[in-house]
């Protein structure tokens, strides 16, 4: 009773500060010392992990911290990294001894359902100042920290940083050199390694990722990098994932991994772009894509409409065959789908393309029996 009313009181006074970060505009003085009682109670209850989980709290959710100086945050961020290495998070008794990185977390888990939560709860406090270390303080002092966990630290914090530097956190080409460092020397896969690399240097990593989506047979892979390829918002970069999707699509079952879609490997915007601007074989294989991922509708009727006037025949008929399709399993309203045939019917040159407007459309309007 007497550890709860303690931890209670401990929380009541860090709550305390929320109410101070109401204010929008402080002071540097006021910053510098409102960081200063943060970090103040974070050292003061790092042997504490269900209270120093609070503290930290407190520090990830504070919105001046990004604005405190930069002597201030490396200050922060050195005092964070020495309670970091301080937290004892070492297996409790019910945990197997010996566990390796790859069940450590498993071993955590078998900790708190034993009724010991400490080594749980202190492994969360280590991932979250690994994020506020990475995604906040931009000091040299966050560089290093991050070098010393993807080198030396256990595969759940490791991981852990990496999805820190995906997310635009702390970058740059030291952090870029020691991620393909650990890639090179088998630490960690290449596919893994991407999202971080991106996150370090988009730009050294477009090469990469693009490489990469060439000549992987990993099925979990190929989304993944397709999807980063995504975010650079440049649909003449998706050939790559384009060039591959027949592979992934056709993969045996047994090489599948659980809910496989390699539909979505594009993201649906970046599908609408490269389907905008592409002709031809590449317009095919894009409307392939686009047919698997099942979401046309009326209001995508206009990003088709302007291929079946294209001057390439293949071009048309790409276009022809997947609104025809998709006439025919009713994801466009016939009102709206007749009419748009039935224009690219009256103006086609090509004979065969012409005559598969026109049998789809005496389907479509049976009662008119079609049009002549």
């Amino acid at each position: 009773m007497k550890k709860v009313l303690l931890a209670s009181v401990a929380v009541y006074a860090l709550s305390g500060l929320s109410y101070a970060q109401k204010d929008p505009a402080k002071a540097e003085p006021e910053i510098k010392a409102e960081m200063e009682s943060i970090i103040s109670k974070i050292e003061a209850y790092k042997d504490k992990p269900s209270i120093l989980n609070q503290a930290i709290r407190m520090l990830e959710d504070n919105r001046y911290y990004h604005l405190a100086s930069s002597e201030v945050r490396s200050d922060v961020t050195r005092r964070l990294v020495k309670v970091y290495n301080s937290i004892d998070d070492a297996p409790c008794k019910s945990c197997k001894s010996g566990a390796s990185d790859a069940k450590y977390y498993d071993c955590l888990v078998e900790c708190a359902n034993s009724g010991d939560t400490n080594p749980l709860t202190s492994s969360a406090n280590k991932k979250r100042i690994i994020e506020i270390v990475g995604l906040r303080s931009k000091v040299p002092e966050a560089h290093e920290f991050f070098l010393s966990v993807l080198e030396s630290g256990r595969e759940l914090y490791r991981t852990q940083a990496l999805g820190t530097i995906y997310f635009g956190g702390i970058a740059g080409n030291d952090i870029y050199d020691k991620v393909k460092s650990l890639v090179s020397r088998g630490v960690i896969k290449e596919e893994d390694s991407l999202g971080a690399l991106k996150g370090a240097n988009s730009q050294r990593a477009l090469l990469e990722i693009q490489r990469f989506l060439a000549t992987t047979k990993s099925p979990d892979g190929y989304i993944s990098a397709g999807q980063l390829l995504s975010y650079y918002r440049d649909p003449a970069l998706l050939d790559a994932v384009a060039d591959r999707y027949k592979y992934f699509k056709n993969i045996p079952s047994s090489e599948r991994p659980e809910n496989y879609a390699p539909q979505f490997a594009f993201s649906m915007e970046m599908l609408k772009k490269y389907i905008e601007v592409k002709e031809g074989s590449k317009l095919e294989e894009a409307l392939e894509i686009f047919d698997d991922r099942g979401v046309f509708g009326d209001r995508k009727l206009p990003l088709l409409q302007k291929k079946l006037e294209s001057k390439d025949s293949v071009t048309r008929k790409a276009a022809a065959k997947f609104l025809i399709r998709q006439a025919e399993i009713g994801s466009v309203s016939r009102e709206n789908i007749v009419p748009v045939l039935r224009n690219a019917e009256a103006r086609e040159t090509d004979k065969d393309l012409k005559f598969k407007l026109k049998s789809a459309l005496k389907k479509l309007e049976p009662s008119a029996g079609g049009r002549k």
